[in-house]
């Protein structure tokens, strides 16, 4: 009886407590950087921000350093960028580019120090500026779409090659969230979109799928909110 109280007594205590977590503190140095408006860290989990580029902002130290202390589940994978509060905003690397996101693996209190010497200035897109590429196909817009409970949003739809031509045809549709991703680097979060229009396209013109209408819904701030059930 005492072994069987002793494993309810360590099972009740570990779903109160939950896995192990460390203490992983960054401090971003950023010299000679106008850095009013603040820094911010913007990421894979909800205590960054669920990519949310003005939901979490560093504390600051003095002019150039900013830093803040988070808390991770020992062994959790996490990605994440810094921006000045939005996407126009962005850390570049030293060469002026758009950087791949940072990333660690959680596994004991730690501190990250990173140095930005560059950030976009926002008056004109850095993807423009650091990746070509246009939209392969035709796309129609429906902008401002609303409905009961959900922010408004617009909304992209590919066409498929045969679209105005055969207009008794009928296409499947495939449905897919974070609209703004998928076809057009302008309006991609990180700069370089996702590539379905390449992709359908090369694929339908190789004779590998049927043709298809693609509808991308773009996210909205409230994006953590509508697409998960953890918050």
């Amino acid at each position: 009886m005492k072994i069987i109280f002793l494993t309810f007594t360590i099972i009740a205590l570990l779903s109160v407590s939950g896995l192990p977590q460390n203490k992983i503190t960054i401090k971003v140095i950023t010299p000679g950087n106008d850095t009013t408006s603040g820094v911010y860290i913007t990421g894979s989990s909800s205590n960054l921000g669920n990519w949310n580029p003005s939901a979490v902002k560093l504390d600051k130290v003095n002019d150039s350093t900013w830093t803040k202390t988070f808390l991770f589940n020992t062994g959790e994978s996490v990605a994440f960028k810094f921006t000045k509060g939005s996407w126009s905003r962005e850390a570049l690397t030293d060469s002026g580019a758009i950087p791949g996101n940072n990333s660690f693996l959680v596994q004991e209190d730690t501190t990250l120090v990173y140095t930005i010497k560059k950030w976009n200035n926002g008056t004109k897109s850095a993807a423009s500026n650091n990746f070509k590429g246009q939209i392969t196909g035709t796309v129609k817009y429906v902008h401002n779409m609303e409905y009961k409970g959900l922010k408004p949003r617009d909304i992209i739809i590919w066409l498929p090659p045969s679209y105005k031509s055969d207009t008794e045809k009928r296409y499947p549709v495939l449905y897919m969230h974070d609209g703004q991703n998928l076809f057009d680097p302008k309006t991609s979060s990180f700069g370089v979109d996702w590539q379905l229009d390449e992709a359908a396209d090369s694929l339908i013109k190789a004779g590998a799928i049927k043709e298809i209408i693609i509808v991308g819904i773009y996210n909205t701030p409230d994006r953590s909110l509508e697409y998960g059930d953890t918050e």
